[in-house]
């Protein structure tokens, strides 16, 4: 909770709904990241030799 600038006892005093919501929004937007990350991805050298069957 340090990375959102939280003590242990602010944490410990918001709704657990709330918070939850906010944790899983993050995750979202992380996995949002990885997923186009991995659409740009660029093949090349022996990968790209083993795609076209070389």
């Amino acid at each position: 909770m340090m990375h959102y600038g939280w003590t242990l006892t602010e944490v410990k005093a918001q709704p657990y709904f709330q918070l939850l919501s906010i944790l899983n929004e993050d995750d979202k937007k992380d996995k949002q990241k990885t997923k186009s990350k991995k659409e740009q991805e660029v093949i090349k050298g022996k990968d790209l030799i083993k795609l076209f069957g070389g």
